[in-house]
């Protein structure tokens, strides 16, 4: 056997105990990794184990205010929904009072209007006429009786 191959040989026979080495202290250090792992875990395992029993009694609580919530929800959808109804029938009723309002309205004026026209034809202009009639009157009276005395006084006076 040529002493190439031996050398290589001899190298290769190295190389595999390096690698033995390298993997015996990597085994060594992830168990040394593992066993401090699992003196945590140790350590955490019964605080977890009163959490756990903590949650445990605190779920009849937790269920029970959710049934709570979950009625106070319906509760108030119903209410919402009986809210809603009214709301609609007052908003229908409002409609109409207002289409009767405007109704009424629109009567009413109309008859102001009427009556307005009805008591200037009827009322005010008579009343002018007669107020004009009684004015006539009075001037010609005076405007007579003016003219009777200064008839008088010529009578008088010769």
């Amino acid at each position: 056997m040529p002493a190439s191959v031996q050398v290589v040989l001899i190298v290769i026979g190295v190389a595999n105990v390096v690698l033995l080495v390298a993997t015996a202290v990597a085994v060594l250090v992830l168990k040394s990794e593992v066993a401090r792992a699992i003196g945590a875990v140790r350590s955490i395992l019964p605080k977890m184990g009163e959490t756990v029993d903590q949650v445990n009694a605190a779920l009849p609580k937790v269920s029970a205010a959710v049934e709570q919530m979950k009625s106070v929800g319906q509760a108030a959808s119903e209410a919402v929904q009986k809210a809603g109804k009214v709301v609609e029938h007052v908003g229908t009723r409002a409609e109409a009072i207002a289409d009767t309002s405007e109704r009424v309205v629109k009567d009413l004026s109309h008859r102001v209007e009427v009556t307005s026209r009805v008591v200037q034809e009827g009322i005010v202009t008579p009343v002018v006429e007669v107020a004009g009639a009684i004015s006539a009157v009075r001037r010609a009276l005076a405007v007579l009786g003016a003219r009777g005395q200064g008839k008088e006084k010529k009578d008088g006076s010769q």
